[in-house]
This record gives structure tokens, C-alpha cells and sequence, in this order.
């Protein structure tokens, strides 16, 4: 089982645990996962400053 079917993020920018593991996850881990979702993100309409170049 990976993070990703743990988590899931909305359009709306809201992070949800969606697993019903019992699977215990580092803070690491978690900002990691993050961190590769927002390194592959494209800007957005209301982004106040794009991170993406």
C-alpha cells in the first residue's frame, strides 16, 4: 500500500485521510508525498504566486 491510497487531495485544496488502513505514515513521509505532487502541478488561476516555472 502506498500514501497515495491513504490520501487524497481535492481541487478545493483539501487534504483527507481516505484509507481505512491501519497504516502509520512519518511526517516525512507525508511532506515527501506532498512534495512530489506539487513538483509535478501546473500554475492554477488563483494562485497569488506560481512555485512552478
Amino acid at each position: 500500500m502506498t500514501i497515495s491510497d491513504d490520501f487524497s487531495i481535492s481541487s478545493a485544496k483539501d487534504i483527507r485521510h481516505a484509507g481505512a488502513g491501519a497504516t502509520v505514515w512519518s511526517g516525512l513521509a507525508f511532506h515527501a508525498w506532498l512534495q512530489s505532487i506539487a513538483m509535478l502541478s501546473q500554475p492554477v488561476g488563483d494562485d497569488t504566486m506560481s512555485m512552478v516555472k
